[in-house]
């Protein structure tokens, strides 16, 4: 087609609907090509390891600390240093699985259990009685004494762990309203400025849609509720997002604890800051995704179904069940597809010169 194209002079209208359907074609070899590529690297890496942050339950571009006797449930990537303090993982053993993956150091302190595989591009550095199930693939060097333990393999070798990259983060302006509520706020989606409690066990509500607020603070042991009847919550902030001491997260008016709402739900939420989200001290549940692409997350919660994602450190005292999210959507199609017929135009046009 393009041959003839190129041979002859075809009016404009032919030449439109040929570069659409040779743009829809190309665009579609290229989306091919664009997996199959994707695939190809993933199976270069040790173990396989995925490019996709959609397939971990934590995401760090910086360093990643998750402190004394925290569990995770899914895979954990970060960027930085990766440690495991005290206790890591011995609590809640039947959520403790998933494979850990950092391209700086890795460092399990004693009595820490990973179910799992390790490999870090630095070194591997395990103390006192830890343990660790799986394979263990070191860039540097490998450190542990006679009383802990490695059930897998032990690989050396260079750069195993690829680059996870975050998602493209929301461009956004927030509102100039400031609330300032003394007692229980129902906010429905839309823009707002700052947002901030200052009674004391009020609660917040939110539905289904999109928020843009300027900052959000819920102190003194509020509670949070979600109300997904109606499809996802999206809430973006400009600056920090700040809650401290004993939050409770509700789903469709049941707390979010202990698996009592379906799990998959937590795909519907998302929290994103372009400031630092916390997550203060000894929250009961949390539910959904924090998401920092600039900032650092610090979570305290002792009940969290969802995942983390932080462009800043990442410090974590959680029970975490990892969770992707859906409310983040996937690269648009049609904009492979603009691509390819910018590109295949450009090719016919200097051909034609």
């Amino acid at each position: 087609m393009l041959k003839e194209f190129l041979s002859k002079r075809v009016s404009l209208p032919h030449v439109s609907n040929r570069l659409v359907r040779a743009g829809a074609r190309l665009s579609a070899a290229l989306a091919s090509c664009f997996v199959l590529i994707l695939c190809d690297s993933a199976a270069l890496a040790d173990n396989a390891i995925s490019t996709n942050w959609r397939d971990y339950a934590i995401v760090g571009q910086n360093t990643i600390s998750l402190n004394s006797y925290s569990t995770v449930l899914g895979d954990i990537y970060s960027a930085g240093d990766m440690t495991l303090q005290f206790g890591y993982g011995i609590q809640r053993p039947s959520e403790n699985a998933g494979n850990m993956y950092t391209q700086g150091n890795f460092a399990e302190n004693s009595l820490s259990q990973v179910t799992g595989n390790v490999a870090a591009n630095g070194n591997v550095t395990i103390l006192g009685s830890a343990n660790l199930t799986g394979n263990v693939a070191y860039g540097g060097t490998l450190s542990y004494p006679y009383q802990s333990s490695i059930n897998g393999t032990v690989t050396q070798k260079a750069n195993s762990v690829p680059s996870v990259a975050l998602p493209a983060p929301k461009v956004f302006t927030p509102g100039t309203q400031n609330i300032n509520a003394t007692n229980d706020l129902t906010l429905p989606p839309g823009s707002y400025g700052d947002v901030k409690f200052s009674g004391l066990y009020d609660n917040l509500a939110l539905s289904s849609g999109d928020y843009f607020l300027k900052s959000l603070n819920v102190p003194n042991s509020n509670n949070l509720y979600l109300n997904l009847t109606n499809g996802p919550i999206r809430v973006f902030v400009q600056g920090d997002i700040t809650t401290s001491g004993y939050l409770r997260t509700y789903v469709n008016g049941t707390e979010a604890t202990d698996g009592a709402v379906p799990r998959s739900l937590a795909a519907n939420v998302l929290f994103e800051t372009h400031g630092n989200l916390t997550i203060g001290y000894h929250a009961f549940d949390f539910f959904g995704t924090m998401y920092a692409p600039y900032g650092a997350v610090n979570a305290d919660v002792r009940d969290m179904c969802g995942s983390i994602l932080a462009g800043g450190p990442i410090s974590a005292n959680v029970y975490l069940v990892g969770q992707t999210c859906t409310a983040i959507p996937e690269p648009s199609s049609g904009v492979l597809a603009g691509f390819a017929v910018l590109a295949l135009t450009a090719w016919i046009w200097r051909r034609r010169k």
